[in-house]
């Protein structure tokens, strides 16, 4: 478990994660394809506009400037429909349509309090900090901003989160982990279909 100092260095990333979630929704560009995707994302010609999606994402997460954030920090972008299902999630190598079709690309994100805030609340936005099960790290803040004019409008939830090893309740994160929990990305587990 994290300490509470670590905890504290967490929470102070809050503003930092909102401002990284505000350069990619103030992208016009990115935005209009991202949404025009989520509008339709089950119609017959979404799967080009599915991809140029990812890419804008993709796009962002290779760009990234990680010179302000320690050697191990992870990044990471996942995005949702309203249900949770998910359709973009950048620590995974399995982000395509079949198997956003197919609900695999990772868990449904329906019940993450920063997904559920987002989705929820009036400002649009949601934030958390947890102990992290997908990333193979110790600890992960999160932040989550809804895509849609309003509550009863919501086209989905993109959330953008850091993740740092915290080992032995070192205050703050590390200079780095030692147990290969920080060498990135977890490979995807294969995907057969889904029972839907």
């Amino acid at each position: 478990m994290a300490s509470y100092a670590s905890k504290a260095y967490y929470y102070s990333k809050k503003a930092t994660l909102e401002k990284e979630l505000k350069n990619i929704i103030t992208n016009e560009t990115a935005m209009s394809v991202i949404c025009d995707f989520l509008n339709e994302p089950y119609s017959c010609n979404a799967e080009p506009r599915y991809n140029s999606s990812v890419g804008f994402l993709k796009f962002f997460i290779d760009s990234f400037d990680l010179s302000n954030y320690p050697a191990n920090v992870l990044i990471r972008i996942v995005a949702s429909l309203p249900d949770g299902t998910v359709w973009y999630d950048s620590s995974k190598t399995n982000n395509t349509y079949q198997h956003f079709l197919n609900k695999c690309i990772n868990e449904n994100h329906n019940t993450r309090p920063a997904f559920l805030q987002a989705l929820m609340s009036e400002s649009g936005y949601g934030f958390e900090t947890k102990p992290s099960s997908t990333t193979a790290v110790n600890y992960q803040a999160r932040s989550a901003v809804r895509l849609g004019s309003c509550q009863d409008n919501a086209l989905g939830v993109i959330a953008f989160s850091l993740s740092f090893c915290v080992v032995n309740n070192v205050t703050g994160p590390p200079d780095g982990c030692g147990d290969g929990g920080c060498d990135g990305p977890t490979p995807s587990p294969p995907c057969g279909p889904c029972n839907l």
